[in-house]
């Protein structure tokens, strides 16, 4: 809520007021959450009004995610970085979907753990003879990507695959490997 908006908009205010050139966002190991938050990000990335939520959706989505989404003058006009892994799902993949449809960011790291489509809405049930949790989804949420295929997860822009060394080494060799390829971009 009101914290994150606080934080971003202190982020975005820096950006504009150093004129910095880069922003690196790392959504790695980002277990989803609320398509909002996205949204309010990816509208301070928007050069044009773009929509999240697509007509396949289910209708007890957020409401605001089916309107179309106003870019905040506020925003970031330099090139943008989203650091991906296997471990990003639900909501992040969606994030990633639509910044990429809307060229909004290079996409790098590794595949999302999911896609353009998630569900949710679940419900908890507990066996009665096992006695082990599960849940159910009760509604789909789909985000307009494109072309993107609903059987392919979202995938890089640039592939930077996480390594043995790297969690031996406690190195963040992914992160070291982006800021090499922004500053031959330079």
């Amino acid at each position: 809520g009101a914290e994150f908006a606080e934080f971003t908009n202190t982020v975005f205010s820096d950006l504009s007021d150093n004129q910095r050139r880069n922003l690196v966002l790392d959504v790695r190991d980002n277990d989803g959450g609320s398509g909002l938050a996205a949204a309010y990000i990816s509208r301070r990335l928007a050069d044009a009004p773009f929509s999240i939520f697509s007509d396949e959706s289910d209708p007890r989505g957020g409401p605001s995610l089916f309107e179309t989404q106003i870019p905040v003058e506020t925003g970031f006009d330099g090139d943008v970085y989203i650091l991906m892994n296997g471990n990003t799902v639900s909501a992040a993949p969606h994030f990633f979907a639509v910044a990429r449809a809307n060229n909004m960011a290079t996409l790098v790291g590794e595949p999302a753990g999911g896609n353009h489509s998630t569900n949710d809405g679940k419900i908890q049930f507990t066996s009665e003879t096992s006695k082990i949790d599960y849940w159910i989804a009760r509604m789909r949420f789909d985000v307009e990507a494109g072309d993107a295929d609903i059987d392919e997860v979202i995938r890089p822009d640039i592939a930077i695959p996480h390594t043995v060394s790297e969690t031996l080494s406690r190195d963040d060799e992914m992160m070291q490997s982006l800021l090499e390829i922004i500053e031959e971009r330079q």
